[in-house]
């Protein structure tokens, strides 16, 4: 979605609120579907629109889908624009989504610097207990599991255009009571419940810094730093981390802990083991160093 802050987001908040006042909600929501579609190059569907309030309009049911299936799609999103500001055309909006049992809320504003409705756009999203176990894209994923939990966070950005890589910006990230699956040279994969995932980032150039990565469980406790190097297609994204795992007690005492024991000889509970993850977002592998 690279150009949903920039052209997109104007004519999404712009049009949206005018069609909706002025005619029936089927037939601006059909031309709103229409024109995001042809500004995102997918498949956007939206289940209704409506005004909710003097200057806000409420889409229900909105997403996005390719031909593999659905992407994203919320139960409800809210935008509140500035009416001065579309008529400038430079938006100022207001954003609150209700999606996959959580919620999110942010604001979009033009930059100070900007000429045109393409931006560059500046903000700040915040996530609130989002269920990645029934997110679209996470349970298209081959490997059931692989990532679940529930996402909280805020990330603040600027120079957002339609190059969304060139965007910069730094968030703080928790995941927590889920499982993630670990490819290792071990076997075929560890299972590996967690009671919270903690990351802090930054962004710039085409690269998220990751400058702390904290794993905290019952079996594993581990510590990541290092840098994603993205890719238009975010799966093939470059992953280059490296930290260590902390097998606990209750983890050398698993079945998955006595098969460990034969290759991290000479290591008992609590002890560090160098760990890299490497390959893309889309196949990452983690390995003992």
């Amino acid at each position: 979605m690279k150009k949903f802050f920039g052209y997109t987001a104007y004519t999404l908040c712009s049009l949206v609120f005018f069609l909706a006042i002025l005619f029936p909600a089927d037939q601006a929501g059909r031309f709103v579907e229409m024109r995001l579609t042809k500004e995102l190059k997918k498949d956007v569907f939206i289940g209704g629109i409506a005004p909710a309030g003097l200057t806000s309009v409420r889409l229900e049911r909105p997403g996005v889908s390719d031909r593999t299936g659905v992407l994203l799609q919320a139960e409800e999103v809210v935008f509140s624009p500035s009416i001065i500001s579309l008529i400038r055309k430079k938006p100022n909006v207001d954003i609150a989504a209700s999606i996959y049992g959580g919620e999110v809320d942010g604001k979009v504003k033009a930059s100070d610097n900007a000429k045109s409705v393409r931006g560059p756009y500046q903000g700040f999203i915040g996530f609130q207990r989002i269920d990645l176990s029934v997110m679209d894209a996470v349970s298209r994923i081959p490997e059931p599991g692989l990532v679940t939990g529930s996402l909280s966070g805020e990330f603040t950005f600027s120079n957002l255009t339609e190059r969304w890589m060139d965007m910069e910006g730094e968030g703080d990230f928790s995941i927590s009571s889920g499982n993630m699956v670990m490819w290792t040279g071990i076997g075929a994969g560890m299972n590996i419940p967690y009671d919270e995932i903690t990351a802090q980032i930054s962004m710039k150039n085409g690269k998220i810094d990751v400058k702390d990565f904290v794993l905290k469980g019952d079996l594993v406790r581990g510590r990541f730093s290092g840098a994603i190097r993205l890719n238009k297609d975010i799966a093939r994204s470059r992953v280059n981390l490296k930290g260590s795992m902390e097998p606990t007690r209750t983890f050398y005492e698993s079945d998955l802990g006595k098969i460990a024991q034969t290759v991290f000889r000479n290591k008992k509970p609590g002890d560090a083991i160098p760990f890299t993850v490497t390959g893309t977002l889309g196949d990452m592998q983690f390995a003992p160093k």
